[in-house]
């Protein structure tokens, strides 16, 4: 051994944390409809609202592309509330909070967003 006790985070450590900080306890998931082929989504919905870093949400929508294309995706239609914020992780990024573009949201290759709605 080498004596290094040091914790270092992984992106996949960043991953998780969207899950981990984002599907409420109790929440209902639903399936996430129209997506290209290469990215997953994945929606959660509480019974009530819930604290979070972004503050107050009672649903969220985390998506996820797994594949070498950047995606546009419309989130206009999904009928999800008022977005109040989101988090990516990228290449780039590994927790970058902030205001999120929608009705759409870019998703370029190997990323992870999670959106957040009133």
């Amino acid at each position: 051994s080498n004596g290094n006790t040091n914790i270092y985070a992984s992106k996949r450590y960043y991953l998780f944390k969207h899950f981990a900080r984002f599907v409420f306890m109790g929440a209902t998931r639903y399936e996430v409809e129209g997506l290209p082929d290469d990215v997953l989504g994945l929606a959660f919905r509480a019974s009530s609202p819930q604290d979070t870093e972004l503050g107050s949400a009672k649903t969220s929508l985390i998506l996820m592309n797994l594949g070498s294309t950047t995606y546009q995706v419309d989130l206009s239609q999904a009928g999800l509330g008022t977005a109040i914020g989101g988090v990516i992780t990228s290449k780039e990024y590994d927790w970058q909070e902030g205001i999120v573009s929608v009705p759409s949201v870019q998703l370029p290759s190997n990323f992870i967003i999670s959106v957040l709605f009133s």
